[in-house]
């Protein structure tokens, strides 16, 4: 079991530098129809059970629809993301491997861990709408 977990977790750790290493080489790029204050659409169907049971739970999420997380995209392609109670985050868009992209600068990164990430961005509705993941933003 436990070399189960150490060779998930250097799996995890091999994927996380090669995600680093195009992100660091990555350079801004302004996506066509992207720009502006995208809000996250939260979608309850895709909490688990076991989160919905938790104490707290109806308040935490009431609190976060209110808020919900935020990108805000500038026309130079800069990105600034905000979220309840997390440190703002900037990066910019990019393409990686011809694919959109989100570049983010880890606010704290691990010794030895890469100091930007990406994440493939999906548009949608010429820009009305993105997805990074599994989380849909909907222009504001």
């Amino acid at each position: 079991m436990q070399k189960q977990m150490q060779a998930q977790f250097a799996k995890q750790k091999e994927l996380a530098l090669a995600n680093g290493a195009k992100a660091s080489k990555a350079t801004k790029t302004v996506i066509e129809g992207v720009k502006g204050a995208y809000k996250e659409v939260i979608d309850e169907s895709k909490i688990p059970d076991q989160v919905k049971s938790q104490p707290g739970y109806a308040d935490k999420l009431a609190a976060i629809k209110a808020n919900p997380p935020s990108i805000v995209i500038g026309n130079d392609g800069s990105v600034s993301i905000k979220g309840p109670g997390q440190p703002e985050v900037s990066g910019f868009t990019s393409k990686i491997d011809g694919k959109p992209a989100l570049v983010i600068n880890v606010p704290k990164p691990q010794p030895g861990a890469p100091t930007k990430q990406f994440i493939e961005l999906k548009v949608g509705d010429a820009g009305a709408s993105i997805q990074l993941g599994q989380s849909t933003f909907k222009r504001a």
